[in-house]
């Protein structure tokens, strides 16, 4: 289980970003989902803007 919560400061933008995951092959995997799940969605936020 790999969880984390953060802020990203972005282009003037601050987003509060929490990604929950679970079932990983390995603690690396993990952290590679997590990263990649936080980039995309505050990649979602900034183009909806």
């Amino acid at each position: 289980m790999v969880n984390s919560i953060g802020e990203v400061h972005h282009s003037g933008h601050r987003f509060l970003v929490a990604v929950v995951s679970d079932d990983q092959e390995s603690m690396g995997a993990g952290i590679r989902q997590v990263e990649t799940a936080a980039v995309r969605a505050v990649d979602v936020l900034l183009r909806s803007r």
